[in-house]
């Protein structure tokens, strides 16, 4: 499960309506129907209102019994219809109506929140977890929260499938960063999925079914994706997977000036100025994605991923300028010197990456490049201390 999202609890008070008996005389089929139900015999209650129905359809108070009778039978969707068959005919019992939703409605939503919290223990509690959101949401349909827990349970059985339909009626119902924000990465998980088979057919044919299908869902990621960085407050989740579904859809011009706005207007977000920095970094813009991670760490010294970056980015940068020199030395001819003055952009990356090890000291992959970093410049001491401190980590030493 991506997010560990928590449900949102609502204990509702559970009030059962009183029946309501009326001034005028009883039918025989109406008064037995009451007495079947003072004893929690639904079914032939439900025989004898329907038999008073049969005879009298505009018995407002047999349609509301009806109603409360079919939601013990677990039948909302006749509850529903017979709750709104006696509306329609009066309101004499549009409040008894009310409290009864919500007392059914009450029942199933904290059954379901019970079994949510109990699915750590056994994943079936999930399955009734699920049951339980779905009898809440057919006996009231316009309940967002409701479909909210349905989708978090879904999620937490493993079933991002089965939590899209209730995320999207979520959405339905009002602006829901959250809900956006999950169907962004559930759409984006998709697209991969469906990317990996296309590359694994090992064809370039971009008419493919997989192919396609990986775009639809990368360019659904991305809507869900606006829509929660519009809605809700940004995090890095949400602008590092928007990014990473733009370049996924071969929209990386969008995605370049969508997040050079972003950076623009907000100055002190490190997550704009980083994925920004990120994208410049792609297309070796290399004083741009500098000038970007800088501003990010500007604001958080400590931020790991933009400290790497700028070592990254100068790394990169000495490569290629390492790489021109010799290409021009050898246009020369023999006996012509390289330049090495690539040599200052290796050096400018050392800080960053020693930085990024004062984090995290046991990060074998960071210590072999530290040890390139070293071989580049020549300090052969250094780099071989840094290679043999991968090894020792690799080796669990």
């Amino acid at each position: 499960m991506r997010t560990n999202a928590s449900l949102i609890v609502v204990m509702a008070v559970l009030v059962l309506a009183a029946v309501t008996e009326g001034f005028q005389c009883s039918s025989a089929a109406l008064t037995s129907a009451k007495l079947y139900i003072q004893r929690s015999e639904w079914a032939n209650a439900r025989q004898s209102l329907e038999d008073e129905l049969a005879k009298n359809p505009q018995n407002e108070e047999a349609w509301y019994l009806l109603g409360g009778v079919k939601a013990e039978m677990k039948d909302f969707a006749g509850m529903n219809q017979a709750f709104g068959n006696a509306l329609s005919i009066s309101n004499a019992h549009e409040n008894d109506i009310k409290m009864r939703r919500l007392s059914f409605w009450a029942q199933y939503f904290n059954s379901g929140v019970t079994y949510f919290s109990k699915g750590r223990d056994s994943s079936e509690y999930y399955d009734k977890a699920i049951e339980a959101f779905k009898s809440a949401i057919a006996i009231n349909p316009d309940s967002a929260t409701s479909y909210k827990n349905l989708a978090y349970a879904y999620l937490a059985k493993g079933d991002d499938k089965g939590a899209i339909q209730p995320f999207e009626e979520v959405l339905k119902r009002g602006n829901d960063a959250q809900a956006a924000k999950l169907l962004g990465e559930i759409s984006y998980d998709a697209g991969v999925r469906h990317r990996t088979a296309f590359e694994a057919m090992g064809i370039e044919n971009k008419d493919s079914t997989e192919y396609r299908a990986a775009m639809g869902e990368f360019n659904k990621s991305i809507d869900y994706l606006q829509k929660a960085s519009l809605w809700g407050p940004q995090d890095e989740e949400i602008v590092t997977v928007l990014m990473n579904a733009y370049i996924a859809a071969d929209r990386i011009d969008e995605a370049k000036e969508e997040f050079r706005k972003a950076a623009e207007r907000h100055p002190e977000n490190k997550f704009y100025q980083y994925n920004y920095g990120v994208l410049l970094l792609k297309e070796k813009n290399y004083m741009g994605a500098i000038e970007r991670f800088e501003k990010a760490v500007s604001v958080d010294a400590d931020y790991e991923n933009a400290l790497y970056n700028l070592g990254v980015a100068h790394v990169n940068w000495g490569v290629e300028m390492r790489e021109a020199a010799e290409a021009e030395a050898q246009k020369r001819g023999s006996g012509v010197k390289t330049s090495e003055k690539y040599k200052e952009k290796f050096r400018a990356a050392l800080p960053y990456f020693q930085r990024v090890l004062d984090i995290r000291p046991e990060d074998a992959e960071l210590w072999e490049q530290l040890g390139k970093v070293y071989a580049n410049l020549n300090m052969q001491a250094e780099a071989k201390a840094a290679f043999d401190k991968a090894d020792q980590i690799r080796q669990g030493k």
